[in-house]
Formats: C-alpha cells, structure tokens, sequence
C-alpha cells in the first residue's frame, strides 16, 4: 500500500468534501440513500463527514 504525504492527503480531503459539496448544493435529496451505504440518508453522510472535518 503506498501511502500518501501529508500534503497529498489534504489535497484529496479538500477534493472529495469540493464534490459532496457539489452534490449536496445541486439541490440532491438528503433523505436519499447512499449507495455505499445503504443505512444512510445522504443528511447523515453530510452532518458525519462534516463533523469529522471539524
């Protein structure tokens, strides 16, 4: 497994929460599920991800 510098790895965070973003402000569901995770609601995935970010 090659793993990434700490430079790189904030790049990606920034990049993937830039495409949540995205989807969220698109005006998506957020009662929609997640296909990789089908117990979540796409508002659950968000209210995860940004509390973890904090």
């Amino acid at each position: 497994m090659t793993l990434l510098s700490h430079d790189r790895y904030c790049a990606e965070i920034a990049d993937q929460v830039g495409r949540l973003r995205a989807v969220v402000t698109s005006g998506a569901d957020l009662s929609a599920t997640v296909p990789t995770c089908p117990d979540w609601s796409l508002e659950q995935l968000v209210r995860h991800t940004g509390g973890a970010l904090r």
